[in-house]
């Protein structure tokens, strides 16, 4: 009896060793991923600042569409309707408070975020479109997604975002926009597999 305790207690650390070690390879493999992504962004931002340097051409232009971001208020949370300027040349993301005029020029790499509200009251460029989010896609951890909500989660270094889609066309566009700076996209999700089953 006791040679068969022995022999169950080293099976049950076999197995517990060869778990751990299986969870670790997960774990490793998604981390590989995202730095594999990131390092081919890297690598075809460089390329394209290239082309665009000597020919003056742009090899895709950014990717701009209107999208509802959840914040959170002292009594509610609300979804507000921003305007999303994704720039996969310079890997910036810009979101707005509205839609800029066509008659604005700016460089996208160049913009700054600009307070929605001061201390006095209101904000004083309300009818005036600006930046009030600017984010370095470098700085992107994450990327997840709720399908039945649309709902796109992302993860960046010091700040999360919660993007809402209008429908399922806009939701998989910004979806694999997005993620493609991470290694993520519709197809890495179960319940896309699931729908098309």
């Amino acid at each position: 009896l006791k040679h068969c305790l022995n022999r169950l207690n080293l099976l049950m650390a076999e197995f517990e060793d060869a778990h751990e070690a299986h969870v670790g390879n997960e774990i490793q493999r998604a981390r590989g991923k995202i730095i594999a992504g990131k390092e081919r962004f890297e690598r075809e931002k460089k390329a394209n600042q290239f082309v665009q340097k000597y020919t003056g051409v742009r090899k895709k232009e950014p990717l701009r569409g209107e999208l509802s971001q959840l914040q959170s208020g002292f009594w509610k949370t609300m979804q507000i309707r921003r305007y999303l300027e994704l720039d996969e040349h310079t890997g910036t993301l810009v979101i707005w408070n509205q839609r800029p005029p066509l008659s604005l020029v700016y460089n996208i790499e160049e913009l700054q975020p600009k307070a929605t509200w001061s201390l006095c009251g209101g904000n004083s460029s309300k009818d005036k479109a600006f930046p009030i989010s600017v984010f370095d896609m470098k700085d992107l951890h994450d990327v997840d997604a709720s399908k039945p909500y649309l709902s796109i989660f992302v993860h960046f270094r010091g700040k999360g975002l919660i993007l809402i889609a209008e429908s399922e066309e806009e939701f998989e566009i910004w979806l694999n926009a997005l993620g493609q700076f991470v290694g993520v996209s519709s197809s890495s999700f179960k319940w896309k597999q699931g729908d098309q089953e």
